[in-house]
């Protein structure tokens, strides 16, 4: 599945390596962004729509500034890149970064208030915050196109899927045996095939002792910029 990435870029580079980086860590998904478009004969908007076209999703991040303006339509691109994604249905999660102050540009005000009216917008405080949303909204995604899929305990558990995801993406197998060992649990007593196979294992072993809370909280101490929303939104 292609994921096109739209945003501005020199003050989102650090949020685009953090969300390509843990894209990379999902099975059947690509990242699709404009650092990759290379060198070629069309028009820069040209090309942007085009992969846009070729890809399955879009996400978008948005910050406080609107963008480079196409002198044709007199748009950003990152705003013709986010309607042409609504003209051809693409599905749209946006992400806005929590930013001090206020956005001056009008042009920017109208988009973001266009894109909380026709969706569920997050928002953002960090590169590694946002990693972690994108890859739980795109593992829902997924979820959602494959109706019937096996969860974690016998389907009980949407919460447990997506915490499988934050550990398998956005920590290293290192980070996660560490997380074992705060738990006090020793990972070569667990599944560990590979990062995955613990994760899953780490997660039934909290809910048979009914320690996810737990988990969630040592996850947060071993990586607090992970920001996994779960454990943000119990405390």
């Amino acid at each position: 599945m292609r994921v096109f990435i739209s945003s501005t870029r020199q003050d989102m580079e650090a949020e685009r390596q953090a969300v390509e980086a843990a894209v990379r860590q999902l099975q059947d998904f690509m990242f699709v962004g404009m650092e990759y478009f290379g060198s070629r004969p069309e028009m820069p908007k040209t090309i942007c729509l085009a992969e846009l076209e070729r890809s399955s999703v879009y996400v978008g991040i948005f910050g406080s500034q609107y963008g480079s303006v196409d002198s044709d339509t007199g748009m950003s691109f990152t705003e013709i890149e986010y309607r042409r994604a609504r003209q051809i249905g693409l599905p749209c999660l946006a992400y806005l970064k929590a930013e001090e102050g206020y956005v001056i540009d009008p042009r920017l005000v109208a988009l973001k208030q266009d894109l909380m009216r026709d969706h569920v917008v997050t928002s953002f405080r960090n590169p590694d915050h946002l990693a972690t949303l994108v890859v739980v909204d795109l593992h829902r995604l997924t979820q959602q196109a494959r109706p019937g899929t096996p969860a974690l305990n016998g389907g009980a558990s949407s919460a447990a899927s997506d915490l499988h995801v934050v550990l398998t993406t956005r920590l290293s197998l290192e980070e996660l045996k560490t997380l074992c060992l705060a738990l006090s649990v020793d990972p070569e007593n667990l599944d560990h095939e590979n990062k995955s196979a613990l994760a899953r294992s780490l997660i039934r072993w909290a809910q048979n002792r009914r320690r996810v809370a737990e988990l969630e909280a040592r996850l947060l101490a071993v990586r607090p910029d992970v920001g996994w929303r779960s454990a943000d939104e119990g405390s």
